[in-house]
Parts: structure tokens; C-alpha cells; sequence
């Protein structure tokens, strides 16, 4: 049976199917989704600013990452500064650092007993003049990136004579290049006395120290370093941190006096073979 037709307002002959679906607003053939659309949209707006969305993510996460540091980070009781051309490995600091924490007092008093040690591994002229004729037990000689060294050596200054510094432990050399700057304490004025071990008034041969002999974490420097106080540092206030500043020299000064006064557990025989 043939299907009634009717024409369209525009005359155009139409099936009964046909004038429902077009009365009805349904579309032919497949839908087009609003949900393509917007996944489209959000496509090309991902692949036209991707550059943009890659660097502000990068920026997120390192921005994250450091105020996670800072708010978990403990603030440090007192700060050591090493300086020589000796290598000190992250176990061999790790190792020193816990010895120092276990001989002191929580000097901040936020419940945790933290040392920070700055390391600053360069020659001087004079270590430099020596390694060139010198060799190892291999034959070998020492080979000194120059650059690499006098940044090194321009960081030490900066650090020693900084806000932060208060104990230093130095191989010989490395002193000597600093101590005509008046920037260290007399012994006599930090301790009251002049220790056994005493160079010049102002440093104390770190191995002549008990603390030296008793741990082996403390034997890592070299050989001839000395440790010496720093006196309060004057870029505090210039810097507006003066309040600071007394605070790393007050705390400096009481890890310093804890070195040098160390003395062995009892019942400790100090070995006959110790130099």
C-alpha cells in the first residue's frame, strides 16, 4: 500500500516518516554531540597552548617542591665551614655531622639537634704550586680545573665572612690565606684559656683535640686543619640581620666551646699509639 504523501510548506512531496522527523526536530543520520564539541574545544585549546601549560606546569611542581623544603626543613643549631683540598664524600658528612649533633644541646630549642656543614673543596696558590710537581702513588699527578677552583675559592670567601659562618674548620693553608683579615677570635676571648693544640692564639690543631681522637667520623679533614671561631659577623647589620647574626655566633660559639672541651666517657683509655 502506498504511503501517504504531503508536500512540505515548500511544495516538496514528503512521506509521513519523513514530515514527523522534520516536525519533531530530530536530526538524520547520527547525532552530533555538545559532549564532542567541548572535548574539541578542549583539544585544541590543550594543543595550542601546550608550550605554555608544560612550562607553568614545570614551574608549579619546582614551586611546590621548595615550600615543601622549606616547611619540613629544620632550621640548623649551629653551621660549620670546611674549607681545604681534601674531598669529603655525602657518607663522610653525614657520619660527621651526626657525631657533632650527638656531643651538643638543641641550641634553637624547636626540639631537634641539627649541623650544617658547608664544604668548600679548592686549592690555594700554594696547594697548587705543590700538586704540579707533585705525584700520587700511582705516578700520577693531580689534574685542578682552574675555573671550577676560583669559583670554589670566591664562594669560601663569601661564606666565611657571611651572616651564617661561625665554626671553620680549615687545612692550614686555606687559614692562612684568611686569618690577616681579623676575622677570627682569640682563643682566650672565646674560651677564657688557651687549649692545648693552639697554633697561634686563634686556632686549635683539630687533631690534637680528644673529640678528633675519639671519633673517626671527625678524622675526615685534612691532616693540618685547624678549627677557629669566627667572630660575629659585621654584613649582619648591614644587611638588617643583626638579630640573626648573634644567634649563629651565640650557638657558634657553644658548639665551639663543645669541640674543644669534649672529653672521653669514663673509663675511656686513650690508646698509647695516638699521636
Amino acid at each position: 500500500m502506498e504511503e501517504n504523501r504531503k508536500n512540505t510548506p515548500e511544495g516538496i512531496p514528503e512521506s509521513n516518516e519523513a514530515r514527523r522527523i522534520r516536525m519533531s526536530g530530530e536530526g538524520f543520520g547520527e547525532d552530533v554531540r555538545t559532549d564532542d564539541i567541548k572535548v574539541n574545544k578542549v583539544a585544541n585549546f590543550f594543543y595550542h597552548n601546550k608550550v605554555k601549560i608544560i612550562l607553568i606546569s614545570v614551574f608549579a611542581v619546582i614551586l611546590i617542591i621548595g615550600l615543601v623544603q622549606i616547611i619540613t626543613q629544620s632550621h640548623p643549631d649551629a653551621t660549620i665551614i670546611y674549607g681545604g683540598p681534601q674531598y669529603i664524600s655525602a657518607n663522610q658528612a653525614k657520619n660527621f655531622r651526626a657525631m657533632m649533633e650527638s656531643i651538643i644541646e638543641d641550641y634553637n630549642g624547636d626540639g631537634k639537634k641539627v649541623i650544617q656543614l658547608y664544604d668548600f673543596v679548592f686549592y690555594t696558590s700554594e696547594q697548587l704550586e705543590k700538586v704540579a710537581v707533585e705525584t700520587d702513588e700511582n705516578g700520577e699527578k693531580t689534574v685542578v680545573n682552574i675555573s671550577t677552583n676560583r669559583a670554589t675559592s670566591n664562594r669560601f670567601s663569601e661564606e666565611v665572612f657571611g651572616v651564617d659562618s661561625g665554626v671553620c674548620i680549615l687545612s692550614e693553608s686555606q687559614y692562612n690565606e684568611v686569618k690577616q683579615t681579623d676575622a677570627f677570635m682569640p682563643l682566650t676571648e672565646a674560651l677564657g684559656y688557651v687549649p692545648e693544640g693552639s697554633v697561634d692564639g686563634f686556632a686549635v690543631r683539630l687533631s690534637e683535640t680528644k673529640l678528633y681522637r675519639y671519633f673517626a667520623a671527625a678524622q675526615i679533614f685534612p691532616r693540618d686543619s685547624v678549627i677557629v671561631m669566627r667572630k660575629i659577623s659585621t654584613m649582619g647589620s648591614i644587611l638588617g640581620m643583626q638579630k640573626r647574626a648573634e644567634a649563629n655566633h651565640e650557638a657558634g660559639l657553644k658548639l665551639f666551646r663543645a669541640v674543644l672541651e669534649f672529653e672521653y666517657p669514663e673509663g675511656y683509655m686513650e690508646p698509647e699509639t695516638a699521636e
